[in-house]
């Protein structure tokens, strides 16, 4: 049984301060850092006292292949019992908990992100482990389409926006909404509608880039985060998205059914990154549109 609170953590100032409160930690097996997310690259590796270097780079101790995770982004290491991480001066920073940090001590029950990566330390053997990360996927991915759900993409949004705002990048949302879903679960059941749902999904899927967040947002409606292009680029990656479903051939039951979508894209840039609802928001007023417009287009924001 392990209690764990924070120890120590360092200001922005560089300044270490005590929170107070002690960290009790049993003779346990060795600790590891588990990568929670992405779930496909799930892993984990020994800690000890030698500083590991986690980062971009093929020459760090752990390599995490993310653009937004410097080359050597921070470290880690086992000090008296305890486990500390320490930023490298990282350029999109290191965040505990969605709080940046410059030096901290990590107990099991924070999550550490790096770029679009939340990994954690852990004492459990491998059985455990496997069963926690069993758990976290049922807990942020969506059941029907196995993408990630509402919840998980609300939490990773607002870190994307806060490195939109400290880099001065632009930031995206889509929202998309598959066309008249209500007669194809009427025509054709819902067993179809479900068929679709999971199919438009998967091609969600491998249009999205690796640094774009995708996720279900409720019904039959799927949201984009889409980071580091300026709104041109975005416009063009929401038409080959309309263009993509349009193309498709949904077939059930030998039967095609015609699928279409219509998209809402709004976009801010660096400062103007401040608010998460307010850019939801403004996208699914331009999907209202362009639904209202005759669906099967994109409405984007002017300018």
């Amino acid at each position: 049984m392990i209690s764990s609170h924070i120890a120590f953590a360092q200001s922005q100032d560089g300044t270490v301060i005590s929170s107070g409160v002690t960290r009790q930690i049993l003779s346990l097996s060795t600790p590891y850092l588990v990568v929670l997310f992405p779930t496909e690259m799930h892993q984990r590796f020994a800690l000890s006292e030698k500083h590991l270097i986690l980062g971009r780079s093929k020459e760090a101790d752990i390599t995490i292949p993310d653009e937004l995770i410097s080359r050597e982004h921070c470290e880690i290491w086992c000090q008296n019992g305890q486990i500390w991480i320490k930023d490298l001066a990282s350029t999109n920073g290191t965040f505990v908990d969605g709080g940046q940090i410059t030096l901290m001590e990590l107990g099991p029950d924070n999550r550490l992100q790096l770029g679009k990566v939340i990994l954690r330390v852990d004492f459990k053997d491998q059985s455990e482990i496997e069963q926690e990360k069993a758990l976290f996927e049922a807990a942020t991915t969506d059941a029907l389409t196995r993408i990630p759900n509402r919840r998980f993409f609300l939490e990773r949004s607002r870190s994307e926006l806060s490195a939109a705002k400290r880099t001065n990048r632009w930031i995206h949302a889509i929202l998309l909404d598959v066309d008249h879903f209500k007669k194809v679960n009427d025509t054709w059941g819902h067993p179809a509608g479900d068929f679709v749902l999971r199919e438009g999904a998967a091609l969600l899927d491998k249009l999205r880039r690796e640094e774009d967040l995708l996720a279900r947002w409720g019904g039959e409606e799927f949201v984009f985060l889409l980071t580091g292009i300026d709104p041109k680029q975005a416009l063009a990656f929401a038409e080959r998205v309309r263009k993509t479903f349009e193309s498709h051939r949904f077939v059930w039951d030998d039967v095609r059914i015609p699928i279409t979508i219509s998209l809402g894209l709004a976009g801010v840039q660096g400062a103007g990154a401040t608010d998460l609802d307010n850019l939801i928001s403004v996208s699914d007023t331009l999907l209202y549109q362009a639904k209202r417009a005759g669906r099967n287009q994109v409405c984007a924001q002017a300018g």
